[in-house]
């Protein structure tokens, strides 16, 4: 359907065009450096050294520097990934939103001047979805458990490769890993809630525009899973359909059902951009 067609492709550009994955990347980079150095002062003071105990390494100067380090990023990180993922949150609504009243609503002038009737009447409707928890948790106690999970991991896998005599470049390796891993939880998190806050706000355009129906389109492809398959292969009135998204990295979309036929939707009116209004 070319409705369909459109909406998933304008979707796709409010999604990557607010995502910075390279900011994040930068953040976790930097953190990786400023460890790294200090890890290096204390494999150099006990590599030389014959039997290790836990709690030598945990006194000495170069150990506790290391938890000062990981204590500061811990809250940057924490502080960073807020500010981004909340600022790409409302961009994401925003947009979303208003691309999907210029394809629900009926009469030209509203779709064209929605944008004044958006920063009036959903702002809070912008904080409602900020705050809601799709899986249980909201973003920032997702964050918080993400970044306080490096910090415990790092600090303990540091102390058990040094009692074991593992080299320098192996530890690094280690470590580099943790932080590989906390960024690819820190990319998934900011996709997924950027993935429900869309299908938030094109749920609630529907809904302010009498629309009565919506069906699920998911990515027909080789990633696509089971559940997702089947959500996808029926219609909801709108108040029964499942919430989006189904699970981390989800790229299913809430789509109207139709209530025009293609002829009927005005390019004119699709094909305003969001800096226009």
């Amino acid at each position: 359907m070319k409705n369909e067609k459109y909406w998933n492709k304008r979707f796709d550009e409010i999604f990557k065009q607010n995502i910075n994955e390279r900011a994040i990347y930068e953040e976790y980079k930097k953190a990786f450096d400023e460890i790294e150095k200090a890890l290096k002062k204390l494999h150099k003071k006990f590599k030389s050294q014959g039997d290790i105990t836990r709690s030598e390494i945990c006194r000495s100067r170069q150990y506790i520097y290391i938890l000062n380090i990981l204590n500061a990023q811990n809250k940057r990180l924490r502080s960073s990934l807020s500010n981004e993922i909340t600022e790409t949150l409302k961009k994401c609504y925003e947009e979303t939103y208003i691309a999907t009243q210029k394809i629900t609503v009926s009469d030209k002038e509203n779709a064209v001047h929605n944008g004044e009737a958006f920063a009036i009447q959903n702002e809070n409707a912008i904080k409602t979805a900020l705050s809601s928890r799709w899986s249980g948790e909201n973003y920032s106690m997702r964050i918080w458990k993400n970044t306080s999970s490096l910090a415990r991991d790092v600090k303990d896998q540091i102390v058990n490769e040094i009692i074991t005599g593992r080299s320098y470049k192996s530890i690094a390796l280690t470590i580099k890993e943790k932080y590989n891993q906390s960024f690819y939880r820190a990319s998934t998190l900011i996709r997924t809630e950027a993935s429900a806050v869309q299908n938030r706000a094109a749920m609630n355009a529907y809904k302010e525009s009498g629309t009565q129906k919506v069906r699920i389109h998911s990515a027909n492809d080789e990633r696509r899973c089971l559940k997702c398959k089947e959500a996808s292969s029926k219609e909801y009135i709108i108040g029964t359909e499942p919430i989006l998204p189904l699970h981390p990295n989800c790229r299913c979309r809430y789509i109207a059902v139709a209530k025009y036929s293609d002829d009927e939707v005005d390019n004119d009116v699709i094909n305003i951009s969001v800096k226009e209004l």
